[in-house]
C-alpha cells in the first residue's frame, strides 16, 4: 500500500512540530495522502504519528535543557505509538 510517511527520526524539532500541526487532527484527505486510505482507522494513524512527532520533539528539548529523566519519559511515550503503527509504515 502506497504512503508518504517520512522517517520522524531523521527530523528537527521544527521539522517534528510542523509535522504536528498538520496531522494531529487529520482531515481525511491529509491522512489518506499520509497513510492511505485503504486500511481502517487511516485518521487514527495518522494522528498516533503526530503524537510520535510530537513526544519525540519534546524529547529532544528536555535532552538539550539537560532534563534526562523527562526525555526518557517522552521517548518512551513515542515508543509506544510507534510500536502500535502498521509494520509497512514503520521506519
Amino acid at each position: 500500500m502506497e504512503n508518504n510517511v517520512p522517517n520522524l527520526d531523521a527530523m528537527d524539532q521544527d521539522e517534528l512540530w510542523d509535522f504536528w500541526k498538520k496531522f494531529h487532527r487529520p482531515s481525511r484527505k491529509d491522512a489518506a495522502w499520509l497513510v492511505g486510505n485503504r486500511r481502517p482507522g487511516y485518521t487514527n494513524i495518522a494522528a498516533s504519528l503526530a503524537n510520535y512527532a510530537c513526544n519525540k520533539a519534546v524529547a529532544m528539548k528536555c535532552r538539550l535543557d539537560g532534563n534526562i529523566q523527562g526525555a526518557e519519559c517522552y521517548e518512551s511515550a513515542a515508543e509506544i505509538c510507534y510500536k502500535k503503527l502498521p509494520k509497512d509504515l514503520k521506519w
